[in-house]
């Protein structure tokens, strides 16, 4: 009976012997000793030149990020509900991590100008939900409210970079004011404090 099994080889890498079939033609190391050792050379050259990558797909991503954008949508229109299946497991699977990186990216977002502006115009939109007051208002109204006023409080004029501006109801909502940005008038705490729940219009000043 002939033996058709192929010869070993000594694979210098791993110091063990395989088929002959497992080496190309030149090369001292077997495939799985080559593929491992390709893996992980990537893995700390990775960890190595983090920077160097990141910044070259950044770069990339820059060159290419209309037809990547593009790309992504076509995909997202056409696997839809796969997409958000796969993202609710993900969020399931992972809650902690997910929650903490949410919170720290929530933080740093609340303390940039649009950010603050998004907490106060959520704040108000709830006040006026509880009041069953009609009328809302957008973020960008408000920052261009404030802009109008230089970003100052219209009855102090202490300038934001000081006190932070809120949202103040020239008529008050308790008293059947709506939530509209013609109602709104930006002031800092202290004199949103003091105004209280009378109706006192210092945009005229």
């Amino acid at each position: 009976m002939t033996n058709t099994q192929a010869p070993n080889k000594w694979c210098t890498h791993g110091k063990h012997y395989c088929p002959i079939t497992e080496f190309t033609q030149t090369d001292s190391w077997c495939r799985d000793c080559r593929r491992l050792y390709g893996t992980e050379y990537m893995r700390q050259y990775r960890r190595s030149h983090k920077a160097t990558i990141h910044a070259s797909a950044q770069c990339r991503y820059q060159q290419k990020s209309g037809a990547i954008r593009a790309q992504h949508g076509e995909y997202y229109a056409a696997n839809r509900e796969a997409v958000l299946e796969r993202n609710r497991q993900y969020r399931r699977r992972h809650r902690i991590s997910v929650n903490a990186v949410k919170a720290v990216y929530q933080k740093q977002w609340a303390k940039t100008p649009q950010g603050h502006a998004k907490t106060i115009r959520d704040a108000a939109m709830r006040r006026a939900r509880l009041a069953q007051a009609e009328g809302s208002f957008t973020v960008q109204e408000w920052l261009t409210l404030k802009e109008y006023h230089r970003n100052r409080c219209v009855h102090c004029g202490a300038d934001e970079s000081r006190q932070r501006l809120t949202v103040d109801h020239v008529i008050p909502l308790s008293l059947g004011g709506a939530n509209y940005i013609t109602n709104i008038q930006p002031l800092c705490g202290p004199c949103n404090g003091s105004k209280g729940i009378k109706t006192v219009d210092y945009r005229g000043k």
